[in-house]
């Protein structure tokens, strides 16, 4: 008998079944559409990872309360706080390629119950960082913009450069790795027109980028600077088109 099931085949129900594999620990995995004709093998587990939804999360649970009573529940959603269902949500976007043991262990996991977790999966060795459930959506928030806002922008942004501009793919990604690079070495650095508070050459790029998407990601940009830095005042007007001084 195994006593862990995971439920799903997203990511990280594969990253997780991955790493059982090499810690020796046997298990099932199951597709959450197909685990309705898996009632046995659910009811003799003792320990359930929930890895799908947010929203399949919780209809599994509602489907199964009698299958699943008296089971160890647990989900790897950041912002899905449930009080029959522990969280144990890894800070990392797992991609297709299965991580290394090393690697896994490296992960840092937040849940508002660490301490049940280290009396129910002694075989858990990962950091894990206690958070409160109200604190929930906006850590989750601040992980999404992290992992999917840059990686969205930069490919909008290259792909205008390679294909509009003729500029060598292998060099703009030389060049977004340097952005990488000097973040880690200087957080607080910020180049360009806005360090220089050129208000005409702003006001230029708003003009260009009109009727764009990138036209909102630099408005929000604008907004967000204006934060620190009072020479520039970006707001939307009536009709809901941008208006701001840093036009003449």
């Amino acid at each position: 008998m195994k006593d862990i099931t995971i439920i799903g085949k997203s990511k990280a129900a594969l990253n997780l079944a991955y790493y059982l594999d090499f810690i020796g620990i046997k298990y099932n995995l199951l597709e959450y559409r197909k685990s309705g004709k898996s009632q046995n093998i659910i009811k003799d587990s003792k320990i359930i990872f929930i890895l799908t939804r947010d929203d399949e999360i919780i209809n599994f649970y509602n489907k199964n309360l009698d299958l699943i009573k008296g089971k160890k529940l647990y989900h790897f959603s950041g912002a899905l706080f449930h009080k029959n269902i522990v969280s144990l949500h890894p800070i990392i976007s797992f991609s297709k390629k299965l991580l290394s043991k090393k690697d896994f262990e490296e992960i840092i996991f937040t849940s508002e119950n660490p301490e049940r977790i280290r009396k129910e999966l002694l075989w858990f060795k990962n950091k894990i960082i206690k958070i409160k459930p109200k604190d929930k959506p906006y850590y989750h928030c601040l992980l999404n913009i992290l992992f999917n806002f840059p990686p969205l922008l930069f490919k909008s942004i290259s792909d205008d450069l390679i294909n509009k501009f003729n500029l060598p793919k292998e060099y703009i990604d030389k060049r977004l790795k340097d952005v990488i690079e000097r973040y880690i070495d200087d957080p607080e650095f910020v180049g360009g027109p806005l360090e220089r508070g050129d208000r005409k050459t702003v006001a230029a790029h708003l003009k260009a980028l009109s009727g764009k998407r990138l036209f909102y990601i630099y408005e929000g940009f604008l907004k967000y600077y204006h934060q620190k830095d009072k020479r520039y005042k970006v707001k939307r007007s009536k009709s809901k088109k941008l208006s701001s001084d840093c036009q003449s």
